[in-house]
């Protein structure tokens, strides 16, 4: 398979000479979900918003393809083939679910009426609720609305920083079935998740990131045999045990 995004020893973080993400590298394929797992403060949102242009890159590179984008504008990713999922303010509430989607196309410069029935025939729940507004929604249904957003420009990558966030677990059964489709349909998804269960259900590679770093990129079954993240996500305490 070929490398859909390439990260190599990248720096970011919100003030400089502050950096929180420091050193990282990753890589995924086209087609592959990597889960981006790690203790509270390790980085995951940070690293994930530096890739998709939101936080400030010092140094590193991140690829897209062939193509260089460190520091490239969010708009300009976008169109670019990379979709990003925030886990907060991901929708406009005040617009109905077309208007939400008609929007994203017309920013990215897509054909709305080439793209939205493909993105209505894979989230069916929008299609019956296209002319809800979207502050209505129930929270798996604005989820999904935030993925099919994503989704508008047709992208080769796409991030997705706690999609599971404040849904019931049958709404993240439903939210992680849509991403492994999204997968399976040769997209590159990047999961940064604190339900770490859900999250390697659908992953191929978990990559546990400690301070910053990426210390262990690992097959998702070697992840979930018992106590294996505890000992990843604090690799100090052993060594601090009495």
């Amino acid at each position: 398979m070929s490398t859909a995004l390439a990260i190599a020893e990248l720096e970011a973080g919100y003030e400089p000479g502050l950096a929180i993400v420091r050193g990282a590298s990753l890589e995924i394929a086209a087609g592959e979900i990597v889960a981006l797992l790690g203790p509270n403060g390790a980085g995951k949102s940070t690293l994930a918003k530096a890739v998709a242009g939101l936080v400030p890159i010092f140094s590193g590179s991140v690829r897209l393809g062939e193509k260089e984008i460190a520091g490239a504008q969010a708009h300009l990713l976008a169109r670019a083939g990379l979709g990003f999922v925030p886990q907060t303010e991901n929708v406009f509430a005040p617009l109905t679910v077309a208007e939400n989607l008609e929007l994203a196309a017309a920013v990215a410069h897509v054909k709305a009426k080439q793209r939205l029935p493909e993105l209505y025939a894979l989230f069916p729940d929008l299609a019956k609720a296209r002319r809800i507004d979207a502050g209505r929604l129930s929270g798996g249904q604005r989820q999904m609305l935030a993925m099919a957003r994503a989704l508008v420009p047709n992208p080769r990558v796409l991030i997705l920083d706690e999609p599971s966030a404040g849904l019931s677990p049958k709404l993240v059964e439903h939210a992680f079935a849509k991403l492994a489709e999204i997968a399976a349909s040769g997209v590159a998804v990047l999961l940064v998740e604190q339900n770490v269960k859900a999250a390697l259900a659908i992953a191929a590679r978990g990559a546990v990131l400690v301070e910053g770093r990426v210390h262990v990129d690992a097959p998702a079954r070697d992840l979930q045999v018992p106590g294996v993240l505890e000992r990843l996500f604090f690799p100090h305490a052993e060594a601090a045990a009495p």
